[in-house]
């Protein structure tokens, strides 16, 4: 008997330590790849699940059965464990097929994906179809829920020149609007109003997001728009200081762009670029007549500082190189800090993953999309005067309505996320 105890307690011993070099192993693995079945009512599908750091702490799942291929991204809830999807809950009629996958731990959703033999459909790009809305009420049925399959009607309220639909943003944004005067700053629990100037600016020339700074100019007086300050404004403390510039700017300097959270301008009466850090504070030339001037495109290049002034050169990353993704004729492409690249054609937008881009997802169609402004995977856009704020699991809302919008949208928003 003390022999059958002794082996008992052995085996335990032994399994859990084999259960802590597993968990172990997972717990600091940059990355694995696992294939596994899930099987279902005359159906199978073959999944693969990759996980990779570089991936953004992110697993990619390449779902498939027959010909029908689908993939996720869903971030790491899981400690790195593996088979994390347990069921596929799935309709496939008149050619095509939707799938919603259903994970280890409950509390992480998805969304549905629809495909044909033409494409992969998001969604809120097919949600109206009568295939799609039972194959929604089927799964409330069985107890599945996700908040963009509710319609739910939000009260309105009102800023300085917008009205807002505050419910329809996200925990952490702050989405500031370019008000003439000022900026509103606009989140889920406020609206409030910054007041700059005691004229109205029209046009945002010159104001931009910085990391978690907003940079705009301090102006001389409101009939020429040269600056010799600028303020500084931090999101985290909303608190607002004012730095001199040794280097005066013209009214027609303009923002080549933003990189590393350093903001540069170019100003072609001066022939000077500068560059801003509002973090430190600090102020530098990069680019003269002798020196000539800075351009990016995903890495910095010096360049003919006579051609910023011919053409207003604006800092935009090169995917010339990337065939794949110009294989879809692209009149526009965005890329997320996280897993995906959008790209804008022939009236639709398209989500890609960056691990496979062999399956582009029709988020919708709109050709009217304008300031559009990716968020890891959330995306911001204006269509005529109304600025919308699309999320897989929340699907497609109305955020701020502004009448000036349908005339005045240059640079007219930016959204501020606050680190968790």
């Amino acid at each position: 008997m003390k022999m059958v105890k002794r082996s008992i307690g052995l085996i335990i011993l032994l399994s859990f330590i084999v259960l802590v070099i597993q968990f172990g192993s997972n717990l600091f693995t940059n990355g694995y790849e696992n294939h596994y079945v899930i099987t279902g009512d005359n159906i199978q599908f073959d999944v693969q699940e990759v996980y990779q750091k570089e991936l953004g702490d992110a697993y990619y799942l390449k779902i498939s059965s027959n010909n029908m291929k689908f993939h996720y991204t869903v971030d790491n809830h899981f400690n790195k464990q593996k088979k994390i999807i347990k069921d596929i809950q799935y309709i496939m009629k008149d050619g095509m097929m939707c799938i919603f996958p259903v994970f280890t731990k409950k509390e992480i959703s998805v969304n549905i994906l629809c495909r044909d033999s033409t494409r992969l459909y998001a969604y809120e790009t097919i949600k109206n179809d009568a295939r799609v809305v039972s194959f929604v009420d089927s799964l409330k049925k069985k107890g599945y829920s996700l908040s963009a399959w509710n319609v739910v009607e939000v009260a309105t309220n009102k800023a300085t020149l917008s009205t807002v639909f505050n419910d329809h943003i996200l925990d952490g944004d702050t989405i500031l609007v370019w008000a003439y005067k000022g900026l509103e700053l606009i989140t889920k629990e406020k609206n409030e109003f910054l007041s700059l100037y005691g004229f109205d600016k029209y046009e945002n020339t010159h104001g931009r997001l910085v990391g978690h700074y907003y940079v705009v100019p301090v102006y001389d007086n409101n009939r020429v728009f040269d600056f010799h300050k600028i303020h500084i404004i931090n999101l985290d403390s909303m608190t607002k200081k004012e730095m001199e510039l040794e280097q005066g700017l013209q009214q027609d300097t303009y923002i080549n762009g933003v990189v590393n959270d350093k903001l540069y301008y170019f100003d072609p009466d001066h022939l000077v670029q500068v560059q801003i850090d509002p973090k430190k504070r600090s102020e530098k030339v990069v680019g003269t007549v002798d020196d000539n001037a800075q351009y990016y495109d995903g890495e910095f290049s010096t360049v003919n500082i006579y051609d910023f002034v011919s053409n207003k050169k604006e800092f935009q990353i090169n995917y010339q190189d990337n065939q794949k993704l110009m294989s879809y004729h692209p009149s526009k492409i965005y890329e997320s800090d996280t897993s995906y690249y959008y790209l804008t054609s022939d009236g639709g937008f398209y989500q890609l993953n960056k691990y496979d881009l062999e399956l582009p997802v029709l988020l919708w169609n709109n050709g009217n999309m304008k300031e559009i402004k990716i968020m890891n995977d959330s995306v911001y856009f204006i269509t005529d005067d109304t600025l919308y704020f699309y999320q897989e699991e929340y699907g497609l809302h109305s955020v701020i309505q502004n009448q000036e919008w349908n005339y005045n949208s240059n640079h007219i928003f930016d959204v501020y996320r606050k680190s968790k």
